[in-house]
């Protein structure tokens, strides 16, 4: 049987209320708090019904080797009291008396509402603030990307678990510091009536919070192994275990030099400076290895892995051999045996987005005179994107010198069709637009298809 056991507790920083209940529950079950980092750890103890006061000494710092000679004033003023010292970590003291009638360590709710914000200034809003700032500049950079590029994105893993990922963090963050605020507003009201105002945190929220995003990321990773994809893969979880690495070594190097007695500015720039130099340094070096495999052909990417290849103008190139929903032999009777077939995209939860491609080499004979096909495919899975996906299509050349006109979609068994059209001259190019029932195609050839031809590219693709 163990005697101790170490939790993740999740309390929003100011909700003393809500942590001091759970103290006093955990207590009754025979487990007493003895400290709070990195786990909060209990010892088996006999269960007991005690009084706990979860209390902050703002000029505390996590940096500090020792207890300073104020914290130790007022912690012997607190034991005089009746109430011990179960564990502190920085700012936070938490404390407990057996008499469940004592009188509190905080007699004056407004110095207690003082304290508290002094504490949360000092110690929570700025780590809180530069989350949020990180937040939203990555909003404004994934949503930029979005507008740009919006299939693109929509059809990645990887973009839509990270965009995921930063929103459960904002939502977060917003929560404890509305919430704090709206606290305070009303805590400062109350204290001028001379009465104390409990607190009532986000703990159901940052439960749910962390299981989203343990969900969300789960997701990417089994999404990227389907999909075969080892180098995303791993660089993935490398860059997760490097991150894991600095946050240990930063929590370690704090703790060395605590037990150093190093004088608190010194362990405060050690603890970040050592961390901040390892993490540069292991990146930078990650990524030399990384660009140099790849540039040696040592670390292939993705479906490069195995590739054949072939010289041409000195120059290597890969020969592709994908699967092809349409090939040119569906169409044409030309020779394509040495074809190049070439399949890339990306899927997601929204939507998947595969380009298709089926071309000569380049040293084949009378190159530019041989039939070619490409192609995309973009499947809707959300019905309501539909039709965003149609109009992010065709937006694509609003900007250029050609436009998508409609036109016909019966030859093609489509529900609607646009083919492309030079904007000036009126002149139509032999690449159209057809949409299916939850299926999008843009589809390129190097000759104008017959009735026959089109019946064939609806069947196949749509």
């Amino acid at each position: 049987m163990r005697d101790t056991i170490r939790r993740l507790e999740l309390y929003s920083f100011y909700d003393h209320t809500g942590l001091e209940r759970h103290l006093e529950s955990m207590a009754a079950k025979g487990w007493m708090v003895e400290k709070t980092e990195p786990l909060w750890r209990y010892r088996r103890c006999e269960p007991r019904q005690v009084q706990f006061t979860v209390t902050f000494y703002p000029r505390a710092s996590m940096f500090d080797p020792e207890p300073t000679e104020g914290e130790l004033d007022f912690q012997a003023f607190c034991r005089e009291t009746g109430w011990k010292l179960a564990c502190s970590s920085a700012q936070l003291q938490v404390f407990y008396n057996e008499d469940l009638n004592a009188v509190p360590i905080d007699t004056d709710p407004m110095t207690e509402v003082e304290t508290l914000h002094r504490t949360a200034k000092r110690a929570y809003f700025p780590s809180l603030f530069v989350l949020l700032a990180v937040c939203l500049l990555q909003f404004y950079m994934l949503i930029s990307d979005l507008i740009t590029r919006p299939l693109y994105r929509l059809s990645s893993s990887l973009w839509t678990c990270s965009t995921a990922l930063y929103i459960l963090v904002t939502v977060l963050v917003m929560a404890e510091l509305v919430g704090y605020f709206s606290w305070r507003r009303r805590a400062l009201k109350a204290a001028r009536r001379g009465e104390f105002l409990a607190t009532k945190g986000h703990r159901r929220l940052q439960i749910v919070v962390l299981v989203l995003a343990c969900a969300a990321v789960l997701f990417l990773l089994v999404s990227l192994a389907l999909e075969a994809n080892s180098v995303i893969l791993a660089s993935f979880v490398l860059m997760a275990l490097c991150m894991a690495g600095v946050a240990a070594l930063t929590w370690g190097i704090r703790a060395l030099f605590r037990r150093l007695k190093a004088p608190r500015n010194l362990n405060r720039v050690l603890t970040f400076g050592i961390p901040f130099l390892v993490g540069t340094f292991g990146t930078c070096f990650l990524i030399f290895l990384f660009v140099s495999g790849v540039s040696n052909g040592q670390i292939p990417l993705g479906k490069d892995a195995g590739t054949e290849t072939y010289q041409f103008g000195g120059i290597s190139w890969k020969l592709y051999h994908d699967e092809l929903p349409l090939v040119l032999k569906d169409l044409t009777d030309a020779d394509t045996e040495d074809y190049i077939r070439e399949r890339d995209g990306d899927e997601s939860v929204f939507l998947g987005d595969f380009e298709y491609e089926q071309y000569p080499r380049w040293d084949a004979p009378d190159r530019s005179e041989l039939p070619r096909l490409e192609y995309e495919i973009v499947s809707v899975k959300l019905p309501f994107f539909y039709d965003f996906c149609v109009n992010a299509k065709l937006r694509e050349y609003k900007a250029g010198d050609w436009e998508w006109v409609p036109a016909d979609p019966a030859p093609w068994g489509a529900d609607r069709a646009w083919v492309l059209t030079d904007a000036q001259t009126g002149e139509r190019w032999d690449q159209y637009l057809l949409c299916g029932e939850d299926r999008i195609v843009d589809i390129a050839l190097t000759w104008t298809p017959d009735e026959g031809q089109r019946r064939t590219v609806g069947e196949k693709l749509l």
